[in-house]
C-alpha cells in the first residue's frame, strides 16, 4: 500500500515563519482519501505581494489558530508519516514557524516532489519543475491555485506521476530525498563556517591633535618642529609626486626650527641674566 500525506502553507509576508495557511491532503494507492485546511494567524503584518498570490488577508485569520495551536491539531495526523511537499519552501516555512514559537516539529519522512520531479524527467533537472510548469505539461487539473489544501493535492498527484514514470518505490525516493537533504544541510554548514572573513573595518579617523607627542610646555616647542618634519618625510615618500612641494616645506621647516632654535637659545640666556634691558636687547636682535 502506497500513503503519504501532501502538504502546503501559504505566508503573510516575505518571513517564512509567517505561515497563514496550512493544508494536507492524504493519499492511499493514488487517490486522494482525506483533505484538511486551516488558516493560521501569524501573528505579524500581510504583505500587499503575498495577499495578491493567495488572496489571504487580515481578515480571514482573525479568530484563526496561532500556528502552535494549528500544529497541535495535525501532530496526530502527520507524525510517522511520509509528508510530500514541492519545493524547500514548505519544509522551511514549518521548521521556521516551529523555531519562532520554540516548539518542535513531529517526527516524520520528508519527501520533496519537485526534487522527485527532477530526478524522474530530465527535461525537467534545471529549470521547469513548478507547479504550474508540471500540471500544464502532464495536463493536471488545477483549480484554486496557491489554496494550501489545492496545492498540497497538485503536488501529491504530481509525485504520484512521478512514482509510476520513473518505477521507484516511495521508500526509495524518500531515501534518496533525505540524502539530498542531508548533503544541502552539510554545503550550508560548510559554507557558514569557511566563510571568509569580512575585511577590517577602516580605523576611525583621529585629529592630528591626538596623534601628536604630549605637551609639555617648552619641551613641546622644541619637539614639535621634528615631529613635523618626520610626518612630511613620512607623507612625501608615499608618492613621487609630493617631492618638490615636500622640499619646499622642508625649507621653510628647517628656516623655523632654525629661528625657534635662535629664540630658545637666547630665552635661556635672558633666563640667566634675568636682565630686562638686556632681555629687549636679545630681542631685537633675533627679530
Amino acid at each position: 500500500m502506497t500513503r503519504f500525506i501532501a502538504i502546503d502553507v501559504e505566508t503573510a509576508n516575505s518571513s517564512y515563519a509567517s505561515i497563514c495557511q496550512i493544508g494536507l491532503v492524504e493519499f492511499v494507492d493514488g487517490v486522494a482519501v482525506n483533505r484538511w485546511k486551516t488558516y493560521v494567524n501569524p501573528e505579524t503584518r500581510f504583505s500587499s505581494r503575498n495577499t495578491s498570490i493567495h488572496g489571504i488577508t487580515q481578515q480571514h485569520v482573525t479568530g484563526a489558530p496561532t500556528f502552535p495551536e494549528a500544529l497541535a491539531h495535525i501532530t496526530p495526523i502527520i507524525i510517522n508519516q511520509k509528508l510530500v511537499y514541492h519545493t524547500h519552501f514548505d519544509r522551511t516555512a514549518l521548521h521556521q514557524a516551529a523555531q519562532k514559537y520554540n516548539i518542535t516539529l513531529p517526527q516524520c519522512s520528508w519527501i520533496d516532489s519537485a526534487i522527485v520531479a527532477r530526478e524522474t524527467w530530465s527535461q525537467f533537472r534545471y529549470s521547469g519543475f513548478g507547479l504550474d510548469n508540471l500540471a500544464s505539461e502532464f495536463n493536471l487539473s488545477v483549480e484554486n491555485r496557491h489554496d494550501a489544501e489545492a496545492d498540497a493535492d497538485l503536488a501529491g498527484r504530481v509525485f504520484l506521476k512521478a512514482l509510476f514514470d520513473s518505477n521507484t518505490t516511495i521508500e526509495k525516493w524518500e531515501k534518496f530525498c533525505a540524502s539530498k537533504y542531508r548533503k544541502s544541510e552539510l554545503k550550508k554548514e560548510y559554507a557558514r563556517k569557511n566563510k571568509p572573513q569580512s575585511a577590517a573595518p577602516a580605523p576611525a579617523y583621529v585629529p592630528l591633535a591626538k596623534n601628536r607627542p604630549p605637551k609639555f610646555g617648552i619641551l613641546w616647542v622644541i619637539i614639535w618642529p621634528f615631529y613635523a618634519l618626520y610626518k612630511l618625510i613620512k607623507w612625501s615618500l608615499a608618492d613621487k609626486d609630493r617631492k618638490k612641494i615636500a622640499i619646499i616645506i622642508y625649507s621653510i621647516l628647517i628656516i623655523g626650527m632654525a629661528i625657534i632654535c635662535q629664540l630658545l637659545f637666547f630665552d635661556f640666556i635672558i633666563y640667566l641674566i634675568k636682565d630686562q634691558s638686556t632681555t629687549l636687547l636679545f630681542f631685537r636682535i633675533v627679530v
